[in-house]
């Protein structure tokens, strides 16, 4: 059974893929990985899958809008203006 401790069982994947000595690894050594993951983990500025999908819609609809106005205004460039002389 997976422990509750997502950096426990982060250690532990990291300690299985050593050379075989690497299975051995003291527990001291091991809580000095969990510590060393923590800090690097802990620095980093993570969102939920949930907030990074919000965040792409919006940006998705911020894109449509934007070329919607880009066209919009593309067309209004390239209409003659009513106070041109002709």
């Amino acid at each position: 059974m997976a422990s509750t401790d997502p950096l426990r069982d982060l250690v532990e994947r990291i300690t299985a893929l050593l050379p075989a000595g690497g299975l051995a690894l003291p527990d001291a050594y091991r809580e000095e990985l969990r510590a060393l993951l923590q800090g690097v983990l802990a620095r980093g500025e993570w969102v939920t899958r949930d907030a990074f999908d919000a965040q792409v819609a919006v940006l998705h609809r911020a894109q449509a809008r934007l070329a919607e106005l880009e066209a919009r205004l593309d067309a209004l460039e390239s209409a003659p203006s009513s106070s041109d002389p002709a």
